[in-house]
């Protein structure tokens, strides 16, 4: 059966066919929205679709779902399945017939439901295949979702948590045998949390993985956006690391740092860690003794924890690394900063490393005065940044927040970093670069910090080469 499903959300048939016809070479299979449809009690030409893709074709109708004869139309025009929507009190009894060609399917956008009675009458239904989607809203629900996946281990089961809060299980999902993957159109999400099908192969290789000895993720909120995954992901599979790399977002980061170091069923074995929370996860990495590298402690922050085979936490800060990396060669006179946060004192750390002249500028210059007077390091407002003329500067405000930057004409001379990747930020230096400006963004910044974190994660696992593994995802 296909692996990874494209669901096309589009408001005409005319729209819906030029995606298919876009993307088709991306998926296994095509999922047509039939309810996303402006004219959608229309009568839908499925021929039309059937033409424009040869891979396997699914019908699906939310909000009240197919009728009897429009699914019976589907299947007759060559498509290989309908899904069918589970709904309390719905008679399902007129698609007896359909089952073996049709996707029983069961979705929760509030909540996590008791699974297991809900899976133990789906999976004997006699429909070709099950799909489950709960909307988790901790870390420890989104877990057990992958442990009701391992635990079941039907080969015809879907099962993934939706929404920002549930991205851990819908990635790692496939790695534990979740047999469809479904992924959208890109910028076309047709569901909370769905992911593009540009992420799938970076995510999940080609799904011939062993299942995953060690997980890890990044830990943010919000962390949605991070790219982590792809970078962390495809180097697994580079170097055949037996292990696989999600998100966590969530407001305690308490939760998911204490099921690390217990080392929980399914919880990561080691975290990157995103705003808002590299200062108290250095807080808590000293509270449990955990051995932390020297540029951590001189910055005061940590991006990077993870438990070691010996069950002792290591704590460190590559942020540091991810700046250096970037930085122009030779010596650094004057350099600013721009920021408060964590990643605002990796920054002053690699500078001072240089030998340049630091200046801070914070919305909240009391956040980061301390810190900086210890690394000798000035601290200013915000708005006396227009006047700052240098070799470096450095943006490590979160997010898409924009920040009134100098003339590019005093700029000319000077490298601009962003740390951020975000779209707004990236047009931003975009316009630096046409003003000749040499700027570079958060993406090269990430990945140099990856680099030297997915080189501790790894270092991590237990590898013993030349080792045949069986603990394979089971067949699709």
């Amino acid at each position: 059966m296909a692996r990874i499903v494209l669901t096309v959300h589009e408001e005409t048939p005319e729209e819906a066919l030029a995606q298919i016809r876009a993307w088709s070479e991306t998926a296994d299979a095509v999922e047509l929205r039939l309810d996303a449809f402006a004219d959608s009690g229309s009568a839908v030409d499925f021929d039309s679709f059937r033409r424009a893709f040869s891979g396997t074709l699914i019908a699906t109708r939310r909000g009240g779902g197919m009728a009897p004869g429009e699914a019976r139309r589907a299947i007759a025009a060559g498509f290989d399945l309908i899904d069918l929507e589970l709904e309390t009190g719905k008679d399902l009894s007129p698609f007896d017939d359909l089952l073996p060609r049709s996707i029983l399917s069961f979705h929760d956008f509030a909540g996590v439901p008791d699974l297991a009675p809900l899976l133990h009458s789906m999976l004997r239904s006699g429909a070709a295949h099950v799909k489950v989607a709960v909307t988790p809203s901790t870390f420890d629900e989104d877990r057990r979702l992958l442990a009701t996946l391992q635990g079941v281990n039907a080969w015809n089961l879907t099962l993934f948590g939706m929404g920002s809060r549930g991205l851990y299980s819908r990635i790692l999902a496939p790695f534990f045998g979740s047999e469809l993957t479904f992924v959208s159109v890109p910028g076309r999400p047709a569901a909370p949390g769905q992911l593009s099908v540009e992420r799938a192969a970076v995510l999940w290789g080609d799904g011939s993985q062993d299942i995953p000895e060690a997980l890890f993720a990044v830990v943010g909120n919000p962390a949605a956006h991070s790219l982590s995954p792809a970078i962390h992901n495809a180097r697994f599979r580079a170097a055949g690391a037996p292990a696989a790399y999600s998100i966590i977002e969530t407001e305690s980061f308490q939760e998911v740092a204490e099921a690390l170091m217990r080392g929980d069923e399914l919880a990561p074995r080691g975290i990157s860690i995103t705003a808002p929370f590299k200062e108290e996860a250095f807080a808590f990495a000293r509270r449990h003794g955990a051995t932390i590298s020297s540029r951590a402690s001189a910055c005061g922050s940590i991006n990077t924890l993870m438990r070691t085979p010996d069950a002792k936490l290591l704590a460190d800060n590559t942020d540091v690394e991810g700046i250096s990396r970037n930085l122009p060669d030779g010596s650094l006179a004057a350099s600013a900063v721009i920021g408060s946060g964590g990643t605002s004192r990796a920054a002053i750390l690699a500078l001072r490393e240089r030998g340049s002249a630091v200046t801070v500028f914070a919305r909240r210059p009391d956040r980061i005065a301390e810190f900086a007077s210890l690394r000798g390091a000035k601290v200013r407002s915000l708005e006396e940044l227009r006047a700052f003329r240098g070799d470096v500067l450095v943006n490590t405000v979160s997010g898409d927040a924009l920040v009134e930057m100098p003339d590019p004409e005093a700029l000319r001379g000077c490298r601009v970093i962003d740390v951020s990747y975000a779209a707004g930020r990236l047009a931003k230096l975009a316009e630096l670069r046409d003003a000749g400006v040499e700027a570079i963004g958060g993406i090269e910044v990430l990945e140099a910090q990856a680099d030297a974190q997915n080189e501790l994660f790894i270092g991590s696992l237990e590898m013993r080469p030349g080792v045949e593994r069986d603990r394979k995802v089971h067949s699709r």
